[in-house]
Formats: C-alpha cells, structure tokens, sequence
C-alpha cells in the first residue's frame, strides 16, 4: 500500500551507550583543560586520559565518527558553563573580572546621570541689579587690564583672572569685600577657578577671564562643562594667600 506507515524500532546497545560516554568524558575533559583546571601537561599523565586513547585505539572507524560527533554535541552544551570547570583559584579570578567589568558598565551607565544631576542654579543674569551688573563688568575689565602672574607659578590662568578679580573688587567696594568669593571647581569635564558676587543672597557665578566682559556668568561661557554641584565655596583665603598680597 502506498500510504503504509513503517515504525523502525532500534535499541540501544552496550557499544552505542559506551562510545556516548566515553564522548561526555572527553568534552569534559576538553572543558576543564580549556578553562583551566587541568594543562596539557597533566592531561599527557593523567589516568583519564591515558583510558580514553586505549579505548579510542580499539574503536572502527565507524565508532571514531559516531564518537566525533557526539564529543562536538556534548562540547557545544558543556562549554556554556565555564566555571563548572575551573579550578578554585580561576573561577576566582574569573567572577572577579565579570565583577570587575560590570562596575565599569554601571559606571558609565550612571555617571551621566550623575553628572547631569541638578545642583545649584546658577543666577541669571537678567535678574541682577544694574548696579551689580555694572560693578561686576568694571571689576572685569580692570582685572583683565592688570591680571599679572600673582601666585608666581610662571604662568598667567584662571588662578591669576579669579585673584585679581577678588583683589580688586576688595579695593573699589571695600564695604562689599564679603560679598566676593573665589570659587573651585573641579569635576571630570572642569577643573577650573572663578568667582562668585552675593546679590540679595543669591549668588552670581562669574568668569573673570570672559573674552567679553559684557556676558560673564558661567553657565554661558562653559555650558554642560559647568557643575555647580562640584563647587568648593570655602578656598577664598587660601588662594589668596598665595599671591602674597592678604
């Protein structure tokens, strides 16, 4: 009959049961030299190994195939678990490199966020006083005007423009001296000084070192580079201590 069904019942024998055995052994024995708990050199002594080459001496062919493929089977699946063959000290070293890798992951992942996480807001410049303003650009210009090397380091930077910033500033409206601080920050995308002018208990963040003394608060002239989250407040003193001059 064409449509007949035919149902082909084999059973397993000893010798199929052996070589699938003897191929488990083996992909184990691949795994563990690969992921470290056995060497070569171990492997050319070990007792294992010294069985498994006389049974595989004593195969046919046709078992040696069959033994192949079942070896490459048993391997695909075993080497999915790397740790279940590594010796202490290298499973160790492995979960500690995995820790390791997903800390710098989360690292970056939150930093951003982190960075990006609102502070303090800076004034704006539209609120303040024109008074405050004008003293702020007149306190620029001459800043800029007699900015020297005031910490004699050799070099002329915002350490310099902040100083003489505050110095001056303490000079023309000396009954406002308090109202001026210098002001640190330092994070991953700044590391810089300025100053900073109370107004009404606000305080105005201000780039004395502006290439245009009209247009100074900080959040202008450096963008998401500014976080006045990383702002030290408390370094006035010491900074100036530096030039010498207080």
């Amino acid at each position: 009959m064409e449509n007949e069904l035919r149902f082909v019942h084999r059973e397993e024998t000893f010798n199929d049961l052996a070589v699938r055995e003897l191929a488990a052994g083996r992909s184990a024995c691949i795994c563990r030299i690969q992921f470290g708990r056995c060497t070569k050199d171990e492997c050319a002594s070990c007792e294992i190994g010294r069985q498994y080459r006389n049974c595989y001496n004593q195969m046919n062919d046709y078992d040696k195939q069959r033994l192949s493929k079942y070896v490459s089977q048993n391997y695909v699946q075993d080497s999915l678990y790397p740790g279940k063959w590594m010796s202490y000290k290298a499973l160790r070293k492995h979960t500690a490199k995995w820790f390791a890798l997903t800390a710098v992951c989360l690292l970056f992942i939150f930093l951003p966020l982190f960075l990006m996480a609102p502070g303090d807001k800076p004034a704006d410049v539209h609120t303040i006083s024109q008074s405050t303003n004008n003293q702020i650009i007149v306190t620029i210009k001459l800043a800029q005007k007699y900015v020297k090397d005031v910490n004699s380091d050799g070099k002329v930077n915002c350490i310099d423009y902040a100083c003489s910033f505050k110095l001056i500033w303490d000079a023309i409206y000396p009954e406002q001296a308090d109202d001026c601080i210098i002001i640190r920050n330092h994070s991953l995308t700044l590391n810089h000084l300025y100053v900073g002018v109370y107004e009404n208990n606000s305080l105005i963040f201000i780039e004395p070192w502006t290439s245009n003394p009209d247009v100074y608060d900080m959040q202008t002239i450096w963008g998401e580079k500014w976080n006045p989250r990383f702002n030290k407040y408390d370094e006035t003193e010491k900074w100036l201590n530096k030039t010498g001059r207080y």
